[in-house]
């Protein structure tokens, strides 16, 4: 899709360094803390730019108004990346998830290949605080002018088993970032996360941006140098690989979209049009699984 000079000139730094980490994640290189930091961050870019394009492509077939651009949510949630490699020798590039109603109305998970890696990204609010022992929201209630009020509570200040429910396809090194940028200019937030247990997860030198964090079985635990020294196994069957993750990553969607929130704020008529909207959602997504070979 096409984008004005500024646009490009903004993020052509972004562009250029992402491009140095996807060669070496290629090359099987070992990558650090600020490299995934840099994948992340341009995660999020394409994630949106993506979502922005299949919506002109689609003639805006779902009727959304945008309410955020590229920058607006960039860094702005939790967010992670599984990443997977093959040693299929096929070069190309593919997306997956990204032209479903699940992604339609809910931009946070999709899956890209870039020759033998790829891709699993998700990036949501609060998406496993809770379970990463963090501030989290107790209840999250929409408001009228479509945007959402939470209503936060103190972390357990312990980690789960798994930061996310349901977990990833087998096969991936997981790396998770949270997000502070929400509670960094906001007193009542930011009390909540004062704790030495809060700012343990914080990168030094900032107020808004988490620590990289890597999976290694049961437990996350923050990384800085080398985080990939041994890359993911890989499989020779890049199109099943990339049936399945796209299959999760549908399933993710329909996860996202139907996260526990509120209506009690809105006014009956609203409230109305917003379960019509998430029920034929949902029936198509578990449709499109279905047909992908997935169990909805």
């Amino acid at each position: 899709m096409p984008a004005c000079g500024k646009c490009n000139s903004s993020f052509s730094n972004l562009e250029a360094a992402a491009q140095n980490v996807v060669r070496r994640l290629l090359a099987g290189s070992s990558v650090t803390a600020h490299d995934i930091h840099t994948l992340l961050e341009w995660l999020d870019k394409v994630r949106v730019g993506l979502w922005l394009g299949f919506r002109a492509l689609d003639n805006n077939l779902y009727g959304i108004v945008p309410r955020f651009a590229v920058g607006g949510r960039m860094g702005l949630h939790d967010r992670m990346v599984g990443i997977y490699r093959t040693a299929s020798p096929d070069t190309g590039l593919n997306f997956g998830a990204t032209d479903t109603p699940g992604f339609a109305f809910t931009p946070s998970c999709f899956v890209l290949r870039v020759n033998s890696v790829l891709l699993f990204n998700i990036s949501f609010q609060f998406l496993f605080s809770k379970r990463l022992g963090l501030p989290y929201p107790h209840t999250a209630s929409l408001l009228p002018g479509k945007h959402t009020k939470f209503e936060m509570v103190p972390g357990t200040e312990r980690q789960s088993r798994a930061l996310l429910r349901p977990s990833l396809p087998s096969g991936a090194v997981e790396f998770y970032q949270p997000s502070f940028r929400v509670v960094a200019n906001n007193h009542e937030l930011g009390a909540l996360y004062s704790s030495p247990y809060a700012l343990q997860f914080l990168w030094p030198g900032t107020a808004d941006r988490g620590k990289v964090l890597r999976r290694y079985g049961c437990v996350v635990r923050p990384v800085w140098e080398e985080v990939l020294d041994d890359p993911p196994p890989a499989t020779d069957d890049l199109p099943s690989l990339l049936r399945v993750l796209t299959v999760a990553a549908m399933k993710w969607q329909l996860t996202l979209g139907e996260s526990q929130l509120s209506l009690r704020l809105i006014t009956p008529s609203h409230r109305a049009v917003v379960r019509g909207t998430i029920a034929a959602v949902r029936r198509t997504q578990r449709a499109l699984i279905r047909l992908a070979g997935g169990a909805a």
